[in-house]
């Protein structure tokens, strides 16, 4: 039915922001921290422990570092979302 597609709409819209809003705290949080410290951080838990960074249960980050100097990657999954 049509509301019943206008929630899923709805729905992902918000899955959507959520993720965009999660990358940008991320993306902000490893700049501070090399601003503020001089190193990025070697694992994803330094930031949720010393940056607020919080992640929703419907997301999983996977953070490669690969030296204190060099910006980490990382990338955001949806749980039960296949891309």
């Amino acid at each position: 039915s049509l509301s019943a597609y206008s929630i899923r709409l709805m729905s992902e819209q918000q899955m959507n922001q959520n993720e965009s809003s999660l990358h940008n705290a991320i993306q902000n949080a490893l700049t501070l921290c090399y601003a503020q410290e001089g190193f990025y951080p070697a694992s994803m838990d330094y930031l949720i422990e010393n940056y607020g960074i919080v992640i929703d249960e419907n997301f999983i980050v996977s953070y490669q570092a690969f030296a204190s100097n060099f910006r980490p990657n990382f990338h955001i999954y949806r749980i039960g979302v296949e891309k």
